[in-house]
């Protein structure tokens, strides 16, 4: 029984951390806010270039991970110089970080846990013990993705202001375009883009997860004949 429970909090510690991991890797690559924002013509419609553009980015990174208190930026906007965000859009971001100061302690977490799981199934049962739950792992992961994917894909818009509706607890995100600037510079279509990159990078992990699940079962059978 302990070690049944020791395997399904390892399985759990596993998929939150692909999921954990992969949003971060994407939020706080600058590197994709640049190419979208040109993909997407961000700079025409914020009405700030890329180097501008690009130091927002950079401060809001800062201010995630809590490097800076504030993600407030002095810039130019159509040849206006101004601050980038008014009160609003602030204390909508600081929602942001505070979902962002979550993930991060919840991740220190998963890894203490799934650690812990992974190594006393290991020295109760040896290597193969490890081979199931990494196996479940990555195809649990999977199927939970396909079942986000698929109404995500058919109309992201819904599924995008389902997940606000669930990650806040205030309506401070609904934005005008008009006014709040935040939404000039992260139109929709670039959230579209890096949920699909979330998902193949969660993706990834997962299928890494089966291929070692059966990498350690074949070694582990190899090393008992």
């Amino acid at each position: 029984m302990t070690k049944r429970l020791a395997a399904t909090v390892m399985v759990v510690c596993l998929v939150a951390l692909a999921a954990l991991y992969s949003v971060q890797l994407m939020a706080l690559n600058l590197e994709f806010y640049r190419s979208h924002w040109v993909r997407l013509g961000v700079p025409h419609d914020a009405g700030m270039d890329l180097q501008e553009l690009s130091r927002g980015g950079k401060a809001l990174m800062d201010y995630f991970v809590g490097n800076i208190s504030s993600p407030q930026i002095e810039t130019t906007v159509y040849g206006t110089p101004r601050l980038l965000y008014n009160e609003l859009e602030l204390r909508h971001l600081e929602d942001v970080r505070t979902l962002f100061a979550k993930g991060f302690r919840l991740q220190q977490i998963l890894l203490a846990s799934g650690l812990l799981s992974g190594l006393y199934l290991f020295l109760s049962s040896r290597l193969g013990s490890l081979a199931k739950p990494l196996m479940v792992a990555g195809f649990l992961g999977i199927g939970l993705l396909l079942l986000l994917a698929v109404p995500a894909k058919a109309d992201f818009g819904s599924w995008w202001t389902r997940f606000h509706l669930m990650a806040f607890t205030n309506d401070l995100w609904l934005l005008d375009p008009d006014t709040d600037w935040l939404i000039r510079i992260f139109p929709e279509g670039f959230f579209f883009s890096a949920i699909k990159k979330i998902g193949f990078t969660y993706m990834g992990f997962c299928a890494a997860y089966a291929f070692l699940g059966f990498l350690v079962r074949h070694l582990a059978s190899n090393h008992r004949h």
